[in-house]
């Protein structure tokens, strides 16, 4: 977790990330970037959703998120913050996040340029 991994994403392609997250232990959290060919930072904060329970297809583009299962995310710390201090590449304002309810596996998802329709959002 120390290290940040790097990919190439086709923003043309993309409307969500899923994220699924297991804490070994240390306090637990995702954190995320990227950037895109327009400048555009796509990043975890608050504004996603996290589930405690894997839900059939919740990985897969188009999967609704109701808001009784997928709450919004409980964005913990700024990138660079202690215990994890500066990971990478990963943009400075990303956000440190996990679900609002204790758990051990967190299952997240994201929506890319709020293409994405969150069933439940008000």
């Amino acid at each position: 977790w120390k290290i940040g991994k790097s990919m190439v994403i086709n923003k043309d392609s993309i409307t969500a990330v899923a994220v699924q997250c297991r804490d070994m232990g240390w306090p637990g959290g995702i954190l995320l970037s990227v950037q895109c060919p327009d400048d555009v930072v796509f990043e975890t904060s608050g504004s996603w959703k996290c589930s405690t329970e894997s839900h059939v297809g919740w990985e897969k583009p188009g999967f609704l998120m109701y808001s009784n299962k997928w709450q919004a995310a409980k964005a913990i710390k700024k990138h660079g913050s202690r215990p994890w201090n500066t990971i990478g590449e990963i943009s400075s304002s990303a956000m440190w996040i996990w679900s609002e309810t204790a758990s051990t596996t967190v299952y997240c998802r994201g929506a890319v340029y709020g293409i994405y329709n969150m069933i439940g959002d008000n």
